[in-house]
């Protein structure tokens, strides 16, 4: 293994941003199950980043996690 693949192995244990070239490593990712307004049916996840997580959770209503489907016996 090379001294900058362990180097940025141990930056993302760290949380700290790692660089390939020009290019940022994608920052953290939060699924959420994103409800449509006024048909909480109609459900879908999205990938989002915390801070964008936590304003979607908070304004429309959403949950952290997957999207599940109960279905009545």
């Amino acid at each position: 293994m090379k001294l900058t693949e362990i180097l940025a192995a141990a930056a993302l244990m760290l949380g700290l941003p790692v660089f390939h070239g020009l290019q940022a490593a994608r920052p953290e990712r939060v699924l959420i199950c994103h409800y449509q307004p006024n048909n909480p049916e109609n459900m879908w996840e999205m990938e989002l980043t915390p801070k964008a997580a936590d304003a979607h959770v908070r304004s429309h209503g959403d949950s952290f996690g997957p999207c599940v489907v109960v279905i009545p016996q």
